[in-house]
């Protein structure tokens, strides 16, 4: 349960830095679609852990 936790908040906090980098390109995603600027990110991640 503890290595789930560790890798979710991780991926938040890479999620957050990932948003803190590119707010011009995130704008630009929210933009055309929020859902989809919300679902890729958590699509990698996902595939990553």
């Amino acid at each position: 349960m503890k290595n789930l936790e560790a890798k979710v908040t991780f991926s938040v906090l890479v999620i957050i830095a990932s948003l803190q980098a590119v707010p011009g390109a995130c704008e630009q995603a929210f933009n055309i679609n929020g859902e989809a600027a919300v679902r890729l990110p958590l699509y990698y991640f996902a595939n990553s852990i």
